[in-house]
């Protein structure tokens, strides 16, 4: 089994977490040519989650200052002089306008930016309807709350999920009986092959948990959540 790493290991693979979050906003900035970028922005761009952001940052803005760049708390759209209306606001509004109409509302029959709910909606994965989880993952951070879900019915009891690599230290059940277990390093990833593509050392990791496995060549072991959804009861 690979060893836990000490405490400057685990510093350093923090250290270079931030720097590669860091860069990524820096190249959102770039791309869009803002010096204030937002983090629907950094959604629409998503090599690194806005959650994962703010877990290792602590806040957003943190974020923002640590890439040398101003914060935009109000979440300005840039060229315009209103602030766009937070989730709960849009969900709220849907759900009002649905009531009166009997049915789904179009973006034109709301009183919110159809502009927006465009957005917004297309940020919705496929639809499983598991255990109030209306929809599948689109992120790194839909597996993990998926994987927390349905871990002990996969075989597992987590120990700890942390920030930095691998994300989650746990038990692994090895026997029909529920009497043997091993430990097991894990990581998620909502594609197998973004193991590859974030440059994590293989031996350093036992597991790969994902929504879609797309890297057969993976060279560890890859549990695809998708898959074993279909052999578990979604209620």
């Amino acid at each position: 089994m690979p060893a836990v790493k000490d405490g400057s290991e685990q510093d350093e693979g923090k250290e270079a977490r931030k720097a590669q979050i860091i860069a990524e906003i820096r190249r959102v900035a770039e791309v869009l040519q803002t010096s204030s970028p937002t983090q629907s922005q950094l959604r629409a761009n998503d090599r690194v989650s806005v959650s994962k952001v703010k877990v290792t940052f602590g806040s957003w803005r943190a974020a923002i200052e640590a890439a040398g760049l101003e914060a935009n708390p109000q979440g300005i759209v840039p060229g315009s002089a209103r602030p766009l209306c937070t989730d709960d606001e849009l969900l709220q509004e849907i759900i009002r306008v649905t009531r009166d109409l009997g049915r789904e509302p179009g973006a034109a029959e709301t009183a919110k930016p159809p502009e927006q709910q465009h957005r917004r909606r297309a940020q919705f994965g496929e639809p499983i309807d598991f255990r109030g989880l209306r929809f599948g993952p689109l992120n790194e951070q839909g597996v993990v709350y998926l994987f927390g879900m349905v871990s002990r019915e996969l075989g597992f009891l987590v120990e700890s999920i942390r920030t930095e690599y691998p994300d989650c230290e746990a038990k692994r059940c090895v026997d029909s009986k529920g009497q043997r277990w091993e430990h097991a390093l894990i990581e998620f990833e909502y594609r197998s092959r973004d193991f590859q593509d974030h440059g994590h050392r293989a031996e350093d990791c036992d597991l790969v948990v994902c929504w879609v496995h797309d890297w057969q060549e993976c060279p560890v072991q890859v549990p695809e959540l998708r898959s074993r959804l279909r052999y578990l009861s979604p209620r």
